[in-house]
C-alpha cells in the first residue's frame, strides 16, 4: 500500500512538470530574405512563429569573428502556456553602424536568436550573409541644359559610381529605369516622362542607391 502511495505522490509530484516540458516547443526564426546589406541604420524585419509567444529576442551582426549586438527584448516570462495560440509575428529592429559603432564596410553576418516563452525556453536562430555599407553611391547629371513640354520627354546621361543596386530618374511620384551607356563604362541613361499631371515646378533629377538604404542624386 505504502508503495502505491508513493508511485502516485510521484506521478503528482513529477507528473504536471513533465507533462511541460514534454509540451514545450522550438520558435521558427525567418530572417526577411531580401535583407542584403545594412548601413548606418537599416530596417530589418524577421517573422517569428511560436504558439506559446517568445521570451527573449535578440540579433548581432558578426564580422572578423567578433559580434556586435544591434536588438536587444525581454518579455515577461511564463511556464503556464496550455490556453497559448500565439500567432506568428513580424518583429522590425533597425541594424547598423549606429547601433554598433565597430562594424565596418564589408562582408559580414546578420543573426537573429529568439527564446520559447514555455518550461524548455528552447533556443532558434536564423542567419544571413550581408554586406555592410554606409557610404552611398556618387552620381552626376549631364549638366546640359534640358527642355521638356508638360507631357513630353526627354534624355538626360549620367554618370554613377560606388556600390549601387538601381539608378535612374525620377519627375514628382514617377520613376524611369536607367541603361548602360554602349562602350562608356560607368555612364547611364534615362528616357523619362514628364506627364500632364505634376506641377511645373517640380524639378526631375537623377538617382541611384544601394541596399543598405544609402541614395545619392543630381539634379
Amino acid at each position: 500500500m505504502k508503495r502505491i502511495l508513493l508511485a502516485l505522490l510521484l506521478v503528482v509530484l513529477i507528473g504536471p512538470p513533465l507533462l511541460l516540458l514534454l509540451l514545450s516547443t522550438a520558435p521558427k526564426v525567418e530572417l526577411d530574405p531580401t535583407i542584403s546589406a545594412i548601413g548606418t541604420s537599416t530596417p530589418v524585419k524577421v517573422r517569428i512563429t511560436d504558439p506559446h509567444g517568445v521570451r527573449h529576442i535578440s540579433a548581432w551582426v558578426e564580422q572578423n569573428g567578433s559580434r556586435y549586438q544591434v536588438y536587444d527584448q525581454s518579455r515577461p516570462s511564463t511556464r503556464l502556456f496550455f490556453f497559448k495560440n500565439q500567432k506568428p509575428e513580424d518583429v522590425v529592429f533597425e541594424a547598423g553602424t549606429k547601433s554598433a559603432a565597430a562594424v565596418k564596410d564589408g562582408k559580414a553576418r546578420l543573426i537573429v536568436e529568439a527564446t520559447s516563452n514555455d518550461l524548455r525556453g528552447s533556443g532558434a536562430e536564423d542567419s544571413h550573409d550581408i554586406n555592410v555599407i554606409t557610404r552611398p553611391p556618387s552620381i552626376a547629371a549631364d549638366g546640359a541644359q534640358h527642355y521638356i513640354n508638360q507631357g513630353g520627354a526627354e534624355l538626360v546621361t549620367f554618370s554613377v559610381q560606388g556600390f549601387w543596386t538601381e539608378a535612374g530618374e525620377k519627375s514628382g511620384p514617377y520613376t524611369f529605369r536607367s541603361f548602360a551607356v554602349p562602350g562608356k563604362q560607368g555612364q547611364r541613361f534615362s528616357l523619362f516622362a514628364y506627364p500632364w499631371d505634376l506641377p511645373q515646378t517640380t524639378a526631375p533629377f537623377v538617382y541611384a542607391r544601394n541596399p543598405a538604404g544609402n541614395e545619392a542624386t543630381a539634379h
